[in-house]
């Protein structure tokens, strides 16, 4: 059973609550586009199993830890992850999506099914990749820049990376302080190879995520 408030989202290590990790990941929508059955089930447990080796390792990052506090079990739940850490990985995904799965409609559920899997999976394990590098400045910007970029992913004839000044756009939005150095913590980004930097039309810079 799912429970949040503002600091934390807290979840049991089962089907059910993982199967709502991978709906709030964006990935399940792919997963229950395969037609056959059992070839979508093969696809779901592939999922869950890498789901569940990245949320390992990921609860236990210094990251997740509540700054200036021991480490916790929140609730008695078997994952407890900061809302930021969290929201990270839920629009990182929507952003490594666009990147990573193909449009497989209308393949036959074989072929999606074969093509899905591998996706699937390199879309898990690079979100924990990446999450394992960031600061929390970096993970700060990193969230801006993949929720950003799933706004855009909705919007019809537009480059679906950020600007600048869509990560400024961000934070006046929400009121939020960014962090100090923001132009600094995207070349750290881009050095850690968690964002590329590409030049498009009219010579505006954008920031995508690297799948």
């Amino acid at each position: 059973m799912f429970e949040e408030d503002k600091n934390f989202v807290s979840f049991e290590d089962t089907d059910e609550d993982l199967i709502e990790v991978l709906r709030r990941l964006g990935i399940l929508r792919h997963i229950e586009r395969i037609e056959d059955l059992q070839e979508r089930k093969t696809v779901l447990d592939q999922s869950i199993a890498e789901l569940k080796r990245v949320l390992s390792t990921v609860n236990e990052l210094p990251i997740n830890k509540p700054q200036g506090k021991p480490s916790i079990k929140f609730r008695n739940k078997h994952y407890n992850l900061r809302k930021l850490l969290f929201t990270s990985l839920e629009f990182g995904a929507s952003a490594l999506v666009i990147a990573i799965l193909p449009p497989l409609l209308p393949l036959t559920a074989p072929v999606v099914a074969l093509a899905l899997a591998p996706a699937t999976i390199s879309t898990i394990s690079r979100l924990g990749e990446i999450v394992h590098k960031l600061t929390q400045d970096e993970l700060v910007i990193f969230e801006a820049i993949t929720r950003v970029i799933e706004e855009k992913s909705y919007k019809p004839l537009t480059v679906k990376k950020a600007t600048r000044k869509d990560i400024d756009n961000f934070f006046e939005a929400r009121k939020r302080q960014p962090p100090n150095n923001v132009d600094a913590i995207l070349e750290s980004l881009k050095s850690k190879n968690v964002i590329s930097i590409s030049l498009e039309p009219g010579n505006e810079v954008y920031y995508s995520i690297v799948p």
